[in-house]
């Protein structure tokens, strides 16, 4: 008797076994499909660049820091979103973007992007914040040099390289009053002249501009410039931090995760109680922690099902998860040691 209940055990184990296996396949598949569609097609240049790249290296590259990865592109946006971006996109209009760091501001403007007539061209990202004054005008209208050819040499800037496409400011809140006055202008005029230049050149170009900043109160505190703030603020677009948006996290988490298997050659999956951790994260960091929480358990998981016990929140190794507490830390050998309890953030 004791046998044969002992080989029905084993029996039950085996079959539980390989219904698991069967639905975690089935999950990576779904993720997979998920993921496929998300391919971005289409280019975008960083400002800055010595000169313009090929349209096919333009498609590799990502839509937020140009470099060749995978694309983030309408994953990382809600769907009322995506479905207000085909409605903005269809005009000429400028964009004004807001939301925290790591919600996807760069992604949505890549979208706009695509979905409007100026698609075939490129679509040219300045990134506003820490530059002084003379870096990010030279970055805007370029220059020309002092001496004459071949000792210097004239440089496009943004908005030239911008011509039939769309210039796309991130944080144009960190631009100095003065900068700002000469962007008004060429935002007015559409027309501009490079630094050390005499020769005025027109430029038919869309403005996309993003930031996370309180701009209404800038405006009032005498740091941005009302007309500026006026003139660009024609179509805002906000997004919500990620813990706002609950149901997405979920199926993010899940498409970071397909993401990292396919880069990995690995087929991991979550455990329910995972999913358990991931929704009680506060992710002040947005997608960028949600990310970096997905890739550092899936690279630590000892097996192909992760589950609560593996993520670092719950090992007392997330310095993210004692921010959010307000524990004081102290790195030692690899470890976290916390030292006393006050407000971080």
């Amino acid at each position: 008797m004791l046998s044969v209940q002992v080989t029905r055990i084993a029996g039950y184990a085996a079959l539980v076994e390989a219904v698991f296996r069967l639905l975690r396949r089935i999950a990576g598949r779904i993720a997979e499909a998920l993921v496929a569609p998300l391919q971005c097609t289409d280019h975008i240049e960083e400002a800055g660049g010595g000169g313009k790249a090929s349209a096919s290296e333009h498609r590799r590259r990502d839509v937020v820091t140009g470099r060749s990865r995978r694309s983030t592109n309408t994953r990382v946006l809600s769907s009322e979103i995506v479905r207000r971006a085909e409605f903005v996109a269809r005009s000429n209009a400028p964009v004004l973007i807001r939301g925290e760091w790591g919600t996807g501001k760069g992604c949505l403007a890549e979208l706009i992007h695509q979905r409007s007539r100026r698609s075939q061209q490129a679509i040219v990202r300045v990134d506003c914040a820490g530059m002084p004054d003379e870096v990010i005008e030279s970055q805007l209208f370029g220059y020309e040099p002092r001496l004459r050819p071949p000792e210097g040499q004239a440089r496009e800037g943004a908005i030239e390289r911008a011509v039939g496409g769309t210039l796309y400011l991130h944080e144009i809140g960190e631009i100095s009053v003065a900068t700002q006055a000469k962007l008004l202008r060429v935002l007015k005029e559409k027309e501009f002249v490079r630094i050390g230049g005499l020769r005025m050149i027109r430029a038919d170009w869309r403005l996309l501009a993003s930031t996370s900043i309180d701009l209404e109160k800038a405006v009032a505190d005498g740091r941005f410039r009302a007309d500026l703030y006026y003139r660009i603020n024609v179509l805002p677009m906000i997004l919500r931090p990620l813990r706002e948006r609950p149901n997405d996290v979920l199926l993010l988490a899940c498409e970071l995760l397909a993401e990292w298997n396919h880069e990995n050659g690995v087929n991991r999956v979550f455990h329910p109680s995972a999913f358990e951790v991931i929704t009680k994260c506060n992710l002040r960091g947005n997608i960028v922690e949600l990310e970096n929480c997905v890739r550092r358990t899936a690279a630590l998981a000892v097996g192909e099902l992760i589950t609560a016990d593996e993520f670092t929140c719950n090992q007392g190794c997330c310095l993210s998860a004692m921010c959010r507490v307000g524990v004081r830390v102290e790195l030692r050998e690899g470890l976290i040691m916390s030292m006393s309890r006050r407000e971080l953030l």
